[in-house]
């Protein structure tokens, strides 16, 4: 004989579910995507407030569109507690109609605890509107509604219209990646749009449309090893190789990739210290060399009371650059350096702000001093701001004009560049590692992007 339900007993969850859609652009539709977002309630049959000890962590909900067929199968998303009320992570969907097929709730120990019946199923009157229920993601429109779950406490799945409540919870990771496209016009790289595909053992997972922005990807723990490839049309493709291990690297800090456009070729110097040419120059000491000094700095300070000036020279190997090569960009990083005597950027009496100059004549690493430090131009000078912290990276300053023949794009005869602050007044100073500090990857670099 059919058991009869009553609704007095049950707890019903409402849930409120909220889709809404923006678009940066008024005519490009197929790039609009809304936001599908959970508030959830408990009440009981009473209108009370459900104790919180119900411990809930996680729904599970599976979506359809109605043209592509499933988007979402059980997938788990978080829920967060807030003052009574529980919030989710939001999903974010392309415009179009879409059917929630399944919905559960998880406890802490990923115990299902409450559920939306599917119509036809013997709870499916003990809500207003049983499973499925349809909803659209439409441009410029906000649409809300609600879902109903009935607790599972001395419920079987059949009296909700499932088969089985069993799934398997997807060990997922995520890491974010950001793609700079270089730009000629500007002679610096700029934040892209992109498209990146995940694969996992050569077999393809997903294709994901990078915005530009730093953006968040999340992918199944599928593999050991996974393959990103980022393409963009007209710009080279780049593949990385990386473990799911490295990527769990990227959680806070984003995958840079940088694409050139087709045609052009960029080498990145960064030398060590047997091949590295760089020193400062020191007026306290003028006949003294200090070309195997860790750091390199523009610097005006006190030493034991009297005035003292530092300044630095940076010279790079442009052998390995084709001589027919046209320079298209020279984007040299600096990296903050500390050190018991120059610890960090300070701007105590006033702006620390510095200039690059070209070099004009040749000097040698290990012989040159204050006294004998080369002349330098100030024809196309580099201006460097001054720092927002004390232990800011100076990355990819743009010193193209102090290498280049802007007419010919060729090289001029490099001695290399000087650092100096512009106004050498006391208790200023930019600190940087120079290729002889023992950290490698803080050594000054300079990436040269070329055409032929």
């Amino acid at each position: 004989m059919k058991k009869i339900r009553f609704l007095i007993p049950q707890f019903v969850l409402i849930l409120s579910v909220l889709f809404f859609s923006c678009s940066d652009s008024e005519d490009d539709i197929s790039e609009v995507h809304g936001v599908l977002d959970f508030n959830i309630s408990f009440k009981n049959s009473n209108n009370g407030k459900l104790k919180l000890e119900e411990n809930v962590s996680a729904v599970l909900i599976s979506i359809s569109h109605q043209e592509s067929g499933l988007v979402y199968e059980k997938e788990k998303l978080p829920v967060y507690n807030f003052n009574g009320e529980y919030i989710s992570n939001p999903i974010s969907l392309p415009i179009g109609l879409y059917t929630i097929t399944e919905f559960l709730v998880l406890n802490g120990n990923d115990e299902i605890i409450y559920a939306t019946p599917l119509e036809g199923s013997e709870l499916a009157h003990l809500v207003e509107h049983p499973l499925p229920v349809g909803f659209s993601i439409s441009k410029d429109e906000t649409t809300k509604t609600t879902l109903e779950v009935v607790s599972t406490e001395e419920f079987s799945p059949s009296d909700f219209g499932y088969a089985t409540f069993d799934f398997q919870i997807v060990d997922y990771s995520s890491f974010l990646i950001g793609v700079f496209t270089y730009n000629s016009q500007i002679s610096n790289y700029e934040l892209s749009e992109a498209t990146l595909e995940v694969k996992a053992n050569e077999v393809m997972l997903h294709t994901f449309s990078l915005e530009a922005i730093t953006n968040e990807i999340q992918i199944v723990n599928s593999s050991e090893n996974f393959k990103l490839i980022v393409t963009k049309p007209g710009y080279y493709t780049e593949t990385l190789n990386l473990s799911f291990d490295e990527l769990e690297l990227y959680k806070d800090q984003p995958i840079v990739v940088k694409l050139l456009p087709e045609g052009f070729t960029s080498v990145t110097l960064k030398p060590d210290s047997e091949q590295g040419v760089d020193a400062i120059l020191y007026d306290l000491q003028p006949d003294n060399n200090y070309g195997n000094h860790p750091q390199i700095n523009a610097l005006a300070w006190t030493n034991s009371g009297q005035p003292q000036t530092m300044r630095s020279l940076i010279q790079f190997d442009f052998s390995i650059i084709p001589p027919q090569a046209k320079i298209e960009g020279a984007l040299l990083s600096l990296y903050h350096y500390v050190a018991s005597a120059n610890p960090g950027h300070s701007q105590i009496s006033g702006s620390n702000e510095s200039i690059l100059q070209r070099v004009v004549e040749p000097w040698v690493e290990n012989e040159v001093t204050w006294n004998t430090a080369p002349a330098t131009t100030a024809e196309g000078e580099i201006t460097i701001s001054s720092s927002n912290s004390s232990d800011e990276d100076y990355l990819n300053q743009n010193i193209l004009g102090l290498l280049v023949n802007e007419p010919t794009k060729e090289l001029f005869n490099h001695y290399g560049v000087m650092l100096s602050l512009k106004t050498e007044s006391h208790y200023r100073s930019l600190v940087f590692a120079s290729s002889d500090a023992p950290e490698s990857n803080l050594h000054p670099e300079l990436e040269i992007i070329y055409s032929e």
